[in-house]
């Protein structure tokens, strides 16, 4: 499951869908995921996507390819939670 999230962080994930992967019921896989790896299924889901935000914008590639490389369907929507997470739109600027 974990490399699924890794080699596809662009996909539409779920908790429904990871915990089919896992086969597990929904509240199960949330719960056994979270006491494991100490966030929440999207939580970590998230946090993978802005690690790879990161790496690509080292690598100079443009702002609208990456929103759309890890599941954003807007720019605005991704920019919203790269400064959520990450803190700054600076940063994004600076990465």
């Amino acid at each position: 499951m974990f490399n699924r999230i890794h080699q596809e962080p662009e996909a539409a994930w779920t908790v429904e869908k990871l915990a089919a992967l896992a086969h597990m019921s929904r509240s199960k896989f949330s719960a056994c995921f979270t006491r494991i790896m100490e966030v929440p299924p999207m939580g970590y889901v998230t946090a993978w996507r802005m690690k790879v935000v990161q790496d690509l914008l080292r690598d100079g590639v443009q702002i609208k390819v990456i929103a759309a490389s890890v599941g954003y369907s807007s720019q605005a929507s991704f920019s919203r939670t790269f400064v959520n997470v990450v803190g700054s739109p600076r940063r994004m600027a600076q990465a």
